[in-house]
């Protein structure tokens, strides 16, 4: 935790407002961002202004990648980045204390739900997508999935057996249980599920 602490260089805080809170949620989501480095700070989010300096870390991370993905497309591009300006605006208001604080985060979720609706294709207010959006993943960046499921999966007693789970997981998702819920019933992750259900997995050698 002191690592931590030194890495994220924690303000004074003694004539702060305590406002936040211990957050699992936002150390996740800076770890997704930023990375490793974050994991272990779900305590330190205990001021509103130390929490918006996070805040804005993290929405300064979603801009760049933003820009990468919307270059080709400009209206998308200066559509996200105005919610990436209003995010900013209210991030600032709450860093600073001012007004009502439920109204400012209520403001806060709002643009970032805009912003997930424009990234998914939805447009002009109109409840309906105006863009196809495809995801794919470049061969290094499937190795790194690779890894990451042959490390997380619990050794197989043999062939057979790997097959055999395969097999309950396809029926029960043939009998409407999500992937989630099968993840439940099986004990497994459900990335693992979810990659047995949609590729061909190699058995480790």
């Amino acid at each position: 935790m002191g690592s931590a602490t030194k890495i994220l260089n924690r303000p004074n805080m003694n004539h702060e407002i305590n406002e936040s809170k211990y957050s699992i949620a936002l150390q996740d989501a800076m770890m997704e961002l930023l990375g490793e480095r974050w994991d272990g700070t779900a305590g330190l989010f205990t001021t509103n202004r130390y929490t918006g300096s996070v805040l804005k870390k993290a929405v300064k991370k979603i801009q760049i990648r933003l820009e990468e993905i919307t270059a080709t497309d400009d209206r998308l591009s200066n559509s996200c980045l105005s919610q990436i300006k209003c995010l900013e605006s209210e991030i600032k208001k709450f860093s600073q204390n001012k007004d009502n604080l439920k109204d400012n985060l209520l403001d806060i979720t709002a643009h970032l739900l805009t912003l997930i609706a424009l990234l998914i294709g939805y447009d002009y207010c109109k409840g309906i997508p105006n863009r196809c959006v495809i995801y794919y993943q470049t061969k290094e960046q499937q190795e790194i999935d690779n890894r990451f499921l042959r490390k997380n999966n619990p050794p197989l007693e043999d062939e057979s057996k790997y097959y055999q789970l395969v097999e309950i997981a396809t029926i029960l998702q043939k009998k409407g249980y999500s992937i989630i819920h099968i993840a439940d019933i099986m004990n497994r992750r459900k990335e693992i599920v979810r990659h047995w259900l949609n590729n061909s997995i190699e058995l480790k050698k």
